[in-house]
């Protein structure tokens, strides 16, 4: 599952949230809030994994386990 997510800041370090459009930058606007809230789909996020698939990191122990033995 994707999160769908407004930063209320002016910028971010995670620009690919942005350019794949699970995140907006909504500053501290408080209409550009209302508006960001009201508009609100959760269904349209899209469905993408940036930083790879869930479980990886149990996937790398394991590989590393093996290796050692």
């Amino acid at each position: 599952m994707v999160t769908r997510c407004f930063t209320l800041r002016e910028n971010t370090e995670w620009a690919e949230t942005l350019t794949e459009g699970r995140n907006r930058l909504i500053g501290l606007d408080e209409e550009q809030m209302v508006e960001a809230m009201s508009s609100l789909a959760l269904d349209a996020a899209p469905q993408v994994r940036t930083f790879g698939s869930v479980g990886v990191s149990a996937r790398v122990v394991h590989a590393i386990d093996l290796y050692r033995r």
